[in-house]
């Protein structure tokens, strides 16, 4: 609720050790407990409190997908076309075959062995092991 609160729950979230999270600014109901409570923090505070969160978060994320490049190998849940060829990785991290390295047939929901390469808009890039 306070500015101090905020401070709190932002280095908690840096410590955490999670990539993801879902924010959300908390949004008063009728009828609710806390929708009679004094004192409400104002709307733009709780949109900057959930943009500064979703940064930390994001930070998170980008670090996680440069730590995964010293793998030697993931596994990729094809869930892509031959158009847009990517899937998700045993991490959970989003994944994207870089151009031309796609295997031959992905086939929806198959595990295709990939190695690391990347890391762009938030995804993976991987190249198949043949």
């Amino acid at each position: 609720k306070t500015d101090k609160d905020a401070y709190i729950t932002e280095e908690l979230a840096g410590e955490l050790p999670l990539t993801y999270a879902q924010v959300f600014p908390y949004a008063r109901r009728p009828g609710t407990p806390a929708a009679d409570w004094p004192d409400q923090v104002a709307s733009d505070v709780k949109k900057e409190r959930a943009e500064r969160l979703r940064g930390i978060f994001a930070g998170k994320k980008q670090d996680f997908l440069r730590q995964s490049l010293d793998l030697p190998e993931v596994r990729v849940a094809w869930e892509g076309t031959v158009e847009n060829p990517g899937g998700i990785n045993e991490y959970y991290s989003e994944c994207r075959f870089a151009s031309g390295t796609a295997p031959e047939s992905g086939g929806r929901r198959n595990l295709v062995p990939a190695r690391p390469i990347g890391v762009e808009d938030g995804c993976l890039v991987v190249e198949a092991v043949s």
